[in-house]
Parts: structure tokens; C-alpha cells; sequence
């Protein structure tokens, strides 16, 4: 008789229940530290594993939610080996860790280890045992499932609960009759070294799943925020007293006030902590481990109820626009750009997905080896060339309402670089699946602000505006011949020009979605910057356009899966119009 995880789990849900209701406030922290910043292994400053007292009271010791009782190990991630990226610079630290292939050409690069840790706290060490033969039973029913690939959570679960591995094979470039046998001696890494290529062998020790396995999947299922769920965790990097979460630190930290900024420079992405729920409303880890099995039923019947209406994933990794990398940068003032480029077309984005998107596709300047770096007022600006055609990008905060909005952004880049026109670029909700497709670009012949609008007992009546896109950019869009760029199904990505909706909602709403299309139904998509465009650029005289390509469909099923594919067919559209010698001499 084949083996049943689910039926376990069933079992085991009652007792975890069983065990948060007889002793509730067993809390947990996960700590997950990079193997030079060993120092933050004790955790935030907030909290002290090993120096805070136990009260004992009639003779029994009482916990303050955030005491430690005791810790584990958990499962660690192992140093690894990357590919190296044409265009990288190594330091002095990096280079004792670069591969080159025979040729001299660096090939890989080594990736430190990564130490886990996790701490008991608010229960005596007593009530953590008894946890931890649960959750030594729930990993190994997981550990002997056969289909876990077939599950929502598949890359949490067959990464958490595979086999033990003795090692791990790298291969970069090209490698001719790669050998069969593990070329690693003891704990050292094997490597061949070919033309154009290299192959490493890597060594790894690995404990089969056990309790520590099963907490880590309780953490890493509170990162999905999963709606309907009270499981929940966050990841939140520190430095002494400065706390951020960890998706919040990019390589751009210019869209945070410049007190924010500076201080999120300080904290390392490399290292956090997680708490099961809150730091000041933590969950109790059984509790929290019935949820997890709670999601875990519940999301498998979910997605093997829908596996046959599920559209497949495209294969993103192979296209010509998947390698493409961030040019290198120079940075310059105001006056010194000005001397090298005078562009007269601004793009405007408004993520960091289409910011780089446009960057990739940018050559520098004429008579310049790197596009331009320049700080104008508030805004931070990129210089150089787009097609033939020198152009300023700046990327303004999402939607048209706010200091940072596209609506200031844009006024505020007409009149400093003297712009005659204005392209805002990147990705939008489409209009309907069955008749558009995901890559297609929207192009705003008009921008319609479907905000404002009178309320009344008697009905509503719309009082947004209709923006007409500029002539000359609507004309060079309209007269587009030639214009390649694919899907990863060979199809080629098409273009449409109609209206275009602009709001401050970012819509994931299949009722209220439908209810804009019911008010505008010769809309072609839907977006939350254009409006701000709009108004600015005619209040300046200023040519516009809105060219977005459709990443998802605003019906409840929002994903972040085609927006770098979305954003790439964009920035190619505009591209293609600026490549055209003249097509703008007339702003």
C-alpha cells in the first residue's frame, strides 16, 4: 500500500492543536547569517538569548515571551558556486574565489555559506521536546512522499525535504564529454578546467529532514503571506538598532527619503531574522504548525482540483533579452552631461523591473564609454542613447498622485533637460485574455483618468479627463513597420493603439476590473502612472505617449511571473521607433 503524508499530517494536526491549547506561547526565531557576519548570530539587538533571568515563581519558571529555553541548528546552506556575468569586476576579496576557464575568461564564482540557527523561547525546554517529536514525525512523513512536485508549495518542499546529497555538480560554458565519475577528493571541490568552460564537483554533508527541517518550512510558508492564512513571518535584516525587511533593501534606495536611505545603506542583505507571526504578537509555534498543515491540505485539493486549467509557465531563461546586463555606469554632474548629450525624450518608468528593462537596452552617449549617472534636483537620472536617439530616463514613484508621483517627476524632467517629448514605458493589466496576450504592448492613442467621478443617490456620473496622446509620437507609433520581438513560443508579440485607463488602484479585481471596462469599454488595459504624464506633459507643451506592455490580467490572479518579459517587449517597442534616423528631428 502506497504511502499517505496527507493522512499523517491529519493526525498530527489534532495533536499539534492539542499542544498549542495546553501550553500556548512556544514562540520561535530563525536567524539566517552569513558566514562573515558570524557576530549576528545571537540575533537582533532586541533580543538576548543568554542573558535575560527566568522569574521562577512557586517554583516553576515563568517565560517572558522572547526568553530563550534552548536552540538548534537548522538546516544551513552550503557554499556554492555561481556564474560569473560578462561584465563583473571582481575585488581583491572575490578574486581567490573566481574559476577561469583555460581561455582566462572567468567562469564562476564562489558563494559562501549561509549558517541557520533557531531559538526556543516563552516555554521551559520541557514543552520544546514535546514539540519536537511532532515535528520530527511531520518531516519524515514529507521526507517519504513521492509527489511533493506535483504540490503549490513544490519549491519549498522539495527543497526542504529531498534526499541528502553527497555533493553538487556546477557546470559553466561549454563542456565537452563532461565525466561521469564525482571528481571531488575528501571535502575539497573538483575541478576540470576546459576552453570555454568549467566544471566543479562540490562536496556536501547533509542530515535527513527532522524537526529543524519542519520549522524552517513553517518559516518559509509565513514568507508566502498566503491570503486566508493566519500563518505569517517576515524577513527583516538589521543593523544595531535599524530594522527593515529584506525586500525592501534594493540595489536603488533613492525611492526612500534620504533620512531612510541613508540608514538602510548600513544594513546587510545577506543576513536576517524571521518570527513565526510578529515580534510582538509571535505565534505559538504549534499553533503555527497546524496552520502549516492546514495550507498544506488545503493548497494541494486547491491546485490538484485546477491542475488542468492552469496555464504553463513560459520558459523565460532562453531569450535574447534574458542575458542582457545593466550597462556600466559614470557618474556625472548636471553640467558636465549636458557638455556630452542633449537629449530632447524623456522615458518615464515606474518600477525597478522597468527601470532595468530600459538601462539594458541603453548605449552611452556619443563619445562616451558609459552611460551617465546624474543626481538633477530630486531625481536621479540615466543619460545616454536609446536606438539612435539621446534620451534621459527617470523613474518616478507608482501612480500620478504624491510627492513622488509621476505627475512631479515629469514636470520637474521637462523643464530641467528642456524635453520635447515623453515616453513612459513598462507593463499594465490587459482587457481581456481571449483576445490579447501577455508581451502585447498597449499604446495610448488617449489616457483616460477613470478616478474622478460624482457619487450621487441617483447614480454616478464619470468626471475624469480623456489626455489625446502628442501627435508627433502618436504618428511614429501609428506608421511602426518591421518591428520584431517574440514570445518564448516563436509567436510574435503584437501592439495595439487605443484608450488607455489610469487610476491610483493597483486593480487585481475581477468585479471592479469589469466594472471599469463596463464604463470605458473601448479601453484597451489599464495602468496607474499615464494620467500624471498626461497633465504634465501638456501643462509643459510637451509631446507624450504611454506604450505598456500587458504583464497580467488585474482578475485576481496578479503575478510578478511576465513582468521582466513584459517590460523587455515595451522597451523594445520604443526602441524600435527611436532606431528610426529623423523619426523625432520635428520636437
Amino acid at each position: 500500500m502506497p504511502f499517505d503524508w496527507r493522512q499523517t499530517l491529519r493526525m498530527l494536526l489534532t495533536q499539534f492543536e492539542s499542544s498549542a491549547a495546553r501550553s500556548p506561547g512556544l514562540h520561535h526565531l530563525f536567524l539566517e547569517v552569513a558566514d562573515h557576519e558570524r557576530h549576528k548570530m545571537q540575533g537582533p539587538s532586541w533580543f538576548r538569548p543568554f542573558s535575560s533571568k527566568v522569574r521562577i515563581v512557586d517554583g516553576l519558571p515563568i517565560y517572558s515571551k522572547w526568553d530563550c529555553s534552548a536552540f538548534a541548528g537548522l538546516p544551513g546552506i552550503s557554499p556554492g558556486f555561481r556564474e560569473a556575468k560578462s561584465t563583473e569586476i571582481f575585488n581583491d576579496n572575490e578574486l581567490a574565489g573566481v574559476i577561469r576557464d583555460r581561455s582566462g575568461v572567468a567562469r564562476a564564482v564562489a558563494t559562501p555559506m549561509k549558517l541557520c540557527q533557531g531559538y526556543f523561547c516563552g516555554q521551559p525546554s520541557e514543552q520544546v521536546d514535546a514539540f519536537k517529536a511532532l515535528a520530527d514525525a511531520a518531516a519524515a512523513a514529507l521526507a517519504g512522499a513521492t509527489d511533493l512536485d506535483e504540490h503549490v508549495f513544490a519549491s519549498d518542499l522539495t527543497d526542504i525535504f529531498r534526499k541528502p546529497r553527497g555533493g553538487v555538480r556546477y557546470i559553466f560554458g561549454d563542456i565537452p564529454n563532461a565525466p561521469k565519475q564525482f571528481i571531488a577528493r575528501g571535502w575539497s571541490a573538483g575541478v576540470l578546467q576546459f576552453d570555454n568552460g568549467v566544471l566543479i564537483d562540490l562536496p556536501i554533508a547533509e542530515s535527513p529532514p527532522d524537526s529543524g527541517h519542519w520549522v524552517l518550512l513553517l518559516h518559509r510558508l509565513g514568507w508566502h503571506n498566503v491570503a486566508g492564512s493566519a500563518l505569517r513571518a517576515r524577513r527583516m535584516a538589521w543593523d544595531e538598532n535599524v530594522e527593515v525587511a529584506v525586500e525592501m533593501l534594493s540595489d536603488d534606495l533613492s525611492q526612500y527619503p534620504a533620512e531612510f536611505s541613508a540608514q538602510f545603506s548600513k544594513v546587510s542583505r545577506e543576513s536576517f531574522y524571521s518570527v513565526l507571526g510578529t515580534k510582538d504578537a509571535p505565534l505559538d509555534i504549534n499553533f503555527a504548525s497546524a496552520l502549516a498543515i492546514q495550507l498544506l491540505l488545503d493548497k494541494l485539493e486547491l491546485h490538484t482540483s485546477v491542475t488542468q486549467e492552469v496555464e504553463p509557465v513560459p520558459d523565460y531563461s532562453r531569450e535574447p533579452w534574458k542575458p542582457l546586463v545593466l550597462p556600466s555606469l559614470r557618474t556625472v554632474t548636471y553640467v558636465e552631461s549636458r557638455k556630452s548629450s542633449q537629449p530632447r525624450v524623456g522615458i518615464l518608468v515606474a518600477t525597478e523591473v522597468e527601470r532595468q528593462a530600459v538601462l539594458k537596452k541603453m548605449r552611452p552617449p556619443r563619445g562616451r564609454r558609459r552611460v551617465l549617472q546624474v543626481y538633477s534636483g530630486s531625481n536621479t537620472c540615466f543619460v545616454g542613447r536609446l536606438g539612435v536617439t539621446d534620451v534621459v530616463l527617470c523613474m518616478t514613484a507608482v501612480g500620478s498622485i504624491g510627492r513622488d508621483s509621476s505627475t512631479i517627476v515629469t514636470t520637474e524632467l521637462i523643464a530641467s533637460w528642456n524635453l520635447s517629448a515623453v515616453i513612459m514605458a513598462g507593463i499594465a493589466f490587459g482587457k481581456d485574455a481571449s483576445k490579447q496576450e501577455i508581451g502585447s504592448v498597449i499604446v495610448s492613442d488617449r489616457v483616460i483618468s477613470y478616478e474622478p467621478e460624482r457619487l450621487g443617490t441617483s447614480g454616478n456620473q464619470d468626471r475624469g479627463s480623456a489626455h489625446m496622446a502628442g501627435a508627433l509620437l502618436l504618428n511614429r507609433f501609428r506608421n511602426i513597420i518591421g518591428w520584431d520581438f517574440r514570445a518564448p513560443n516563436g509567436t510574435q508579440c503584437g501592439f495595439q493603439i487605443g484608450p488607455i485607463l489610469s487610476g491610483e488602484k493597483l486593480v487585481d479585481d475581477p468585479k471592479f476590473k469589469d466594472s471599469l471596462f463596463e464604463r470605458f469599454p473601448t479601453a484597451l488595459g489599464g495602468e496607474m502612472e499615464g494620467a500624471g504624464v498626461a497633465a504634465a506633459a501638456e501643462r509643459r507643451s510637451c509631446d507624450w505617449i504611454v506604450v505598456k506592455a500587458i504583464c497580467d490580467w488585474g482578475d485576481g490572479k496578479k503575478t510578478k511571473i511576465h513582468q521582466e518579459f513584459a517590460a523587455a517587449s515595451s522597451v523594445a517597442l520604443i526602441e524600435h521607433v527611436l532606431n528610426q534616423a529623423g523619426s523625432l528631428d520635428s520636437t
